[in-house]
């Protein structure tokens, strides 16, 4: 009895063989924290160089929240430390993860900054605060 569809082909090219290894999902995880961790230290020093040249959007936000201006380098500091612990964690282990720690300590306080004084203005502080959990999640689950 015949069904209507074509019989399967075999395509040497496409057809996996016994010989070709299974992808190893170990492989596309790292390269997912890899990938994430690079674009997440990337945005920090981006946002770091942004406070140690004191861009006016910047400084205006801070202001905004209250934080004084004679302190914004140590934010930048913050985040150079951050994107430098979160990067070489990806060699050191150890080191990435307390990276991921310090940096979801740093936009909670952020996103905290401004729910203070009743700004809900928080889409970036939380956006980045997401994005430090993502890595200390990565980190967590790669052995």
């Amino acid at each position: 009895m015949r069904t209507g569809r074509p019989p399967p082909v075999h395509h040497p090219v496409l057809a996996r063989s016994e010989e070709t290894p299974a992808p190893r999902p170990e492989l596309s995880m790292f390269i997912t924290t890899l990938v994430i961790t690079t674009l997440f230290a990337l945005t920090l020093l981006f946002s770091a160089y942004g406070k140690l040249v004191r861009d006016p959007q910047q400084m205006k936000t801070l202001e905004h929240v209250g934080f004084p201006a004679q302190r914004v380098p140590l934010l930048a500091t913050a985040e150079i430390a951050g994107a430098v612990g979160i990067l070489m964690g990806l060699a050191w282990k150890p080191l990435g993860v307390a990276a991921a720690i310090g940096l979801i300590a740093y936009f909670t306080g952020a996103v905290a900054s401004h729910l203070r004084i009743r700004d809900w203005r928080i889409l970036p502080s939380a956006v980045l605060l997401l994005a430090a959990v993502a890595t200390l999640a990565l980190r967590l689950v790669l052995r």
